[in-house]
């Protein structure tokens, strides 16, 4: 695991920002609008609410929870597919904790409360692999994660067919449940499931790992890479995006982002000089 500083996305002009100083120098924590309109009208990019209490109960809706106050999504927790869905994600959370949660949570404690004390951690190869990212590394509020695997808008869920998001769920399921019981994305598996369903792409997975590990969701928008190798909103666009950015608070209370770049690290993928590195 390797940490970097990574600068600000850059925000618009009509923001309030809170900051707090990093060696010296102002960085951006947390951006809230100074009036009524829209901070972030990029995040249509990803067919994603608008509103922060909705968006996040899209993530707890695919981690199979409960809303945490008013119900955005009522038909579907109501059908047996989604109740379904939330049995096979209970099961498997309770095995992840045994198997991997408390024995890696002890161990880190012990063994990299150092590294553990960064906040900011660079995933190469990770996939959408926030889960064990967060669990060695709780207390980093700016990760970076990245993988061949495409960033796809979500579907909208409002009209999505029964079949359509009982198949959804399912394919969620497996995609994740590789990575839960054994700690690692077989990556060829993985690939096939994320096309094969409405819910395509990562976005799926790590709001699902988010929700399940106590963080609020408050808003998600498209980013790129400058040149200078900043990351940068990007406008919306209905295909994949070049990364995505999300926002949330974490059950520390402290806000997180957590960037995805579709980056291909290979020696004939990426070049020295590159913006990515």
């Amino acid at each position: 695991m390797l940490s970097l500083v990574m600068t600000s996305c850059q925000l618009p002009e009509n923001s309030q920002r809170w900051t707090r100083s990093a060696n010296g120098q102002p960085t951006v924590r947390r951006a809230q609008s100074a009036g009524q309109e829209a901070l972030f009208p990029t995040a249509t990019g990803f067919n994603v609410p608008l509103h922060a209490v909705t968006l996040n109960d899209t993530a707890r809706l695919l981690a199979g929870l409960q809303p945490m106050g008013q119900d955005s999504f009522p038909a579907v927790r109501g059908s047996s597919g989604w109740a379904n869905h939330k049995n096979k994600l209970d099961t498997l959370w309770s095995d992840f904790s045994w198997r991997h949660e408390q024995p890696i949570q002890n161990w880190a404690a012990m063994q990299i409360p150092d590294l553990q004390a960064s906040p900011a951690l660079f995933y190469p190869f990770s996939g959408p692999d926030f889960l064990f990212a967060n669990l060695f590394f709780p207390n980093a509020d700016t990760v970076v994660l990245c993988g061949l695997e495409p960033c796809e808008p979500l579907p909208p869920i409002a009209q999505l067919t029964a079949g359509e998001m009982e198949g959804g769920l399912d394919g969620l399921v497996t995609s994740i449940s590789t990575a839960m019981q054994f700690s690692f994305f077989i990556t060829k598996d993985m690939r096939r499931d994320l096309v094969s369903t409405r819910f395509r792409g990562v976005l799926p997975l790590i709001l699902t790992f988010m929700a399940r590990s106590g963080h609020v969701v408050e808003s998600i928008d498209l980013v790129k890479i400058d040149v200078s190798g900043s990351p940068v909103l990007v406008s919306g666009s209905t295909g994949s995006a070049p990364g995505a950015v999300i926002r949330a608070i974490g059950p520390n209370g402290v806000m997180k982002r957590v960037f995805y770049f579709r980056q291909d690290l290979s020696n004939d993928g990426i070049k020295a000089g590159s913006p990515f590195l």
